[in-house]
């Protein structure tokens, strides 16, 4: 996935010569990754995904329980909602 990401950026990088203007070449959830992208060098590396889930996950287990139940989910579906428009991928409590 980090390396066809990769490619993708580059490519699209290439046909654009900047990252804001290739991110219109990108698939929407591919774009969602590039937040990820701490270095902005348009590749997201295997740390940086890592780091970026990680973060998420801190800020979805608002009380520290190590587990996202029940209003975590209902307000981390509302946070990537607002944040992603119609490309948010929701928390889906199995």
């Amino acid at each position: 996935m980090y390396r066809l990401l990769s490619l993708i950026v580059i490519a699209a990088a290439g046909l654009g010569g900047a990252i804001p203007a290739a991110a219109q070449y990108l698939p929407p959830t591919a774009s969602l990754l590039l937040r990820y992208d701490t270095d902005q060098n348009a590749i997201v590396s295997r740390a940086e995904m890592d780091a970026g889930v990680n973060a998420d996950y801190e800020l979805a287990d608002a009380d520290g329980s190590n587990c996202i139940a029940g209003p975590e989910i209902r307000a981390e579906n509302d946070r990537r909602l607002s944040r992603d428009g119609g490309v948010a991928s929701p928390i889906a409590d199995w």
